[in-house]
């Protein structure tokens, strides 16, 4: 049998290192201890359902993601890059002002 805790906390450092978030941003922004944030990493410590939602709202990820499974949300890498390639496409046809725009945009998406 796998061990829950250890694949969430796996998956929640995977999650918080992609967003470019220091263990200490994480437990400022969800409320919680660095204390708690390093046991839950490591696994030692079990994490609340209000938790494990103010995690998943943070990182931008639904809740399966960070308990190993593949979430409904995940796109193959080939499927991801051929969005990218027309995200970018679309992009190169823009003027100055409207790229600006777009940044914001997606820095408010985003949160950052």
């Amino acid at each position: 049998m796998r061990d829950i805790k250890r694949e969430f906390g796996r998956r929640l450092r995977e999650y918080r290192l992609d967003k470019g978030m220091t263990q200490a941003r994480l437990a400022e922004k969800g409320g919680l201890s660095l204390d708690m944030i390093g046991r839950l990493e490591r696994g030692q410590a079990a994490p609340s359902f209000k938790t494990i939602g103010k995690l998943c709202e943070i990182l931008a990820v639904p809740p399966e993601a960070l308990f190993g499974g593949r979430s409904r949300y995940e796109i193959s890498p080939s499927e991801q890059d051929a969005r990218l390639r027309e995200i970018c496409d679309m992009l190169t046809e823009l003027s100055s002002d409207e790229l600006r725009w777009i940044k914001s945009v997606i820095t408010v998406v985003l949160r950052r």
